[in-house]
């Protein structure tokens, strides 16, 4: 569980702070920490889908996307750290 934790952690927060910073000391809710919103890892296919040209010209949707996916991936976060002991 400690590294789905760590992976799901990896994919919207910078690198440095979750390799040097105790498991149980991260807190998923520091926006200090939060990736640019164009840099959250979503996956390969769902890269690709962005990049179609019909896509990117939503602006508006791209950038609701971007934040429910990291809304959910902060969720996500947050319920294994509160049911987890690390």
């Amino acid at each position: 569980m400690e590294l789905v934790y760590r992976d799901l952690l990896l994919c919207n927060m910078k690198n440095d702070y979750i390799m040097k910073t105790p498991l149980h000391l991260i807190n998923p809710n520091d926006e200090n920490q939060f990736l640019s919103t164009s840099t959250v890892y979503m996956g390969v296919k769902v890269l690709n889908q962005i990049k179609i040209p019909a896509i990117q010209q939503r602006k508006d949707l791209l950038k609701e996307f971007y934040n429910r996916c990291i809304n959910f991936i902060k969720t996500s976060c947050l319920q294994i750290k509160k049911n987890m002991i690390f």
